[in-house]
């Protein structure tokens, strides 16, 4: 699906847009806590351009369903207050930028990743696992807002959407995964 840089350099001109978009969605979001739209919505576009030269109308149409699940995979958390708007506006653009099923792999290791960084931050919570699952069992956990939270607890997703969609790329790029 992508615009091939050379037959012997396995990267794409939408991977470079995507190396950028990742690069500063992820500064953006650990020094001001955003992701801004005038990041993400160009890149979007990008992506659903560079698809259509690359490949026409399967391209476009590779884009643009890639575009769809990033949407569907972050609507719901985004409109429950679990991850910012930027965050889904980003991967929608990494979907634009990279089509499915690579959107799907990137959410995957991305997940991956900060569950694990979630599970490191418990684990250093006065009281640990055991204070996290009262929380969960009384429910306080589930009604403080991230605002209300302290603001070491509220490690920026966008820079483990980044990580993980790099990963991803490493992978795809040397062909370990489609």
């Amino acid at each position: 699906m992508g615009l091939a840089i050379s037959p012997k350099i396995p990267i794409t001109v939408q991977d470079l847009f995507l190396l950028v978009l990742l690069a500063v969605g992820a500064y953006t979001d650990i020094k001001e806590r955003k992701i801004y739209d005038k990041l993400t919505f160009p890149m979007m576009a990008a992506g659903l351009v560079l698809a259509f030269l690359a490949a026409k109308f399967p391209g476009l149409k590779a884009s643009g369903f890639g575009l769809f699940i990033g949407f569907a995979i972050f609507v719901i958390p985004c409109e429950l207050g679990a991850v910012g708007g930027g965050d889904a506006k980003m991967m929608m653009a990494v979907g634009a930028l990279t089509g499915y099923p690579f959107i799907i792999t990137a959410t995957l290791f991305s997940f991956a990743l900060s569950a694990f960084q979630a599970a490191y931050m418990i684990y250093k919570r006065p009281g640990g696992f055991r204070a996290f699952f009262a929380s969960i069992a009384s429910g306080s956990m589930f009604f403080t807002s991230y605002e209300d939270r302290p603001k070491e607890e509220n490690v920026p997703l966008g820079v483990y959407l980044a990580l993980g969609t790099a990963v991803a790329l490493i992978l795809r790029i040397t062909k370990v995964v489609a």
